[in-house]
C-alpha cells in the first residue's frame, strides 16, 4: 500500500515485514527485543532530569572561558593551516606542521564538547550515559542495561 507512493530508489531500500520471522531476516535475534521474537530483554525506562544537570547553562563566566579557548584554538588552527599548505608535504617541516595541525583538530573537537554543556541542555541520553562528556556515543554502555 505504501510502496507505490515512494520513489523507486527509496522503495528499493525499504523492506516491509509481516511477521517476526520476516523481521529476523534483516535484524539478528540478539538485536531484537523479545516482543519482536528476539532475545534482547532491554526495555525502555524514562530517567527523570537530575536537579542541577543544566547549571552550567547559567554560568556566563564558564561559557565565556570555553568560547575564548575555542576562539584561540581556531586562530591557531588557521595560522598553522596557512603555514602547512605552503610546505612540501614530505619535508620534515611539512610533516611537523601536519602533526601540529592534527593535534589542533583534536583540541578543537575537545573544546566543542567542553563548550557544549554551557549552550545545550542535557538530555535523556546524557543521563543514561549513552553520550559522554566528550561527545562519544555508545548505545550499549548504559548503566543497568543497554539503550538500544
Amino acid at each position: 500500500m505504501i510502496r507505490p507512493l515512494l520513489d523507486p530508489t527509496i522503495a528499493s531500500k525499504i523492506n516491509f515485514t509481516k511477521t517476526n520471522t520476516d523481521l529476523q531476516k534483516y535484524i539478528s535475534p540478539e538485536n531484537l527485543q523479545t516482543r519482536y521474537g528476539g532475545t534482547d530483554t532491554w526495555e525502555y525506562k524514562y530517567m527523570e532530569p537530575v536537579p542541577g544537570e543544566n547549571a552550567k547553562m547559567r554560568s556566563e563566566k564558564g561559557k565565556d572561558e570555553a568560547l575564548a579557548r575555542r576562539d584561540e584554538l581556531i586562530r591557531r588552527f588557521e595560522q598553522v593551516t596557512s603555514q602547512w599548505v605552503g610546505l612540501d608535504p614530505v619535508s620534515v617541516e611539512g610533516k611537523g606542521k601536519k602533526a601540529e595541525r592534527e593535534e589542533l583538530v583534536g583540541l578543537l573537537k575537545e573544546s566543542f564538547w567542553r563548550l557544549d554543556p554551557y549552550v545545550r541542555a542535557r538530555t535523556h541520553y546524557h543521563r543514561l550515559g549513552v553520550i559522554d562528556g566528550l561527545g562519544g556515543v555508545d548505545y550499549m554502555a548504559v548503566g543497568g542495561g543497554d539503550a538500544r
